[in-house]
């Protein structure tokens, strides 16, 4: 029987900041939504609220995870050939270079997300630097997902490269509805964020390669054996 006095009547709840995990299967069910349906999955995103805390816990540290390990895994169990040569990676190259690969790629999102934050209103948008970060992770998470076939090297590149193709269409599908972008203006936008998104890879790609060949041992000579 429900209370006569309205003091009685419980708080209301307050329901926690949205995470995609702890398990794996919200983070999955993100990503296959964001593949088979990519305008609801965006809709579903926008509305779930979420910290930036939760986005790169849940989302930007176990994805790009993925292609981290795996190209350490493919690089010493299944190392390239190049006009016969096979280029073998040494298990340290390896190791550092997916902690490093691993460390930068969480630094691209950040640095990525805060200039696209940064000029939403140079193209009638809100700067909200967690609303950019939401998308730049969910139009990333095809691109990590698919670096797992980094496991054969050969596969990785062309994978990565097709889902690189699908994630422009999930920024042209998420970046107005997050973004809040006026729709004469959308489309700039879209293209200059793309461009900021390439600057940023082919940076930290440098940095990484520089890195890795800091930290790592000299290459030797013989069957070609490489950082």
């Amino acid at each position: 029987m429900a209370s006569q006095f309205p003091g009685d009547r419980p708080s209301p709840i307050t329901p926690p900041p949205y995470s995609p995990g702890p398990d794996a299967a919200g983070l999955i069910a993100r990503i296959k939504g964001l593949v088979t349906a990519p305008a609801a999955e965006w809709a579903r995103i926008e509305a779930s609220p979420m910290t930036e805390q939760a986005i790169y816990t849940g989302v930007v540290v176990p994805l790009a995870a993925i292609p981290a390990i795996a190209r350490a895994v493919g690089s010493v169990l299944f190392p390239p050939h190049i006009f016969g040569v096979i280029l073998r990676t040494s298990v340290a190259g390896a190791v550092t270079g997916a902690i490093v690969g691993f460390l930068l790629s969480i630094l691209s999102v950040f640095i990525t997300a805060l200039i696209v934050a940064a000029l939403a209103p140079q193209f009638g948008g809100q700067n909200n630097r967690t609303a950019a970060t939401k998308l730049i992770a969910f139009v990333s998470a095809p691109v990590w997902a698919a670096g797992i076939l980094y496991i054969i090297p050969q596969l990785g590149g062309l994978a990565t490269l097709i889902a690189g193709i699908y994630a422009i269409y999930l920024l042209y599908l998420g970046l107005p509805l997050l973004m809040r972008s006026a729709p004469d203006k959308t489309v700039a936008y879209i293209i200059v964020t793309v461009l900021i998104a390439i600057g940023v890879f082919f940076v930290v790609g440098i940095v990484a390669g520089t890195i890795v060949a800091a930290v790592t041992p000299t290459p030797t000579l013989g069957s070609i054996t490489v950082n």
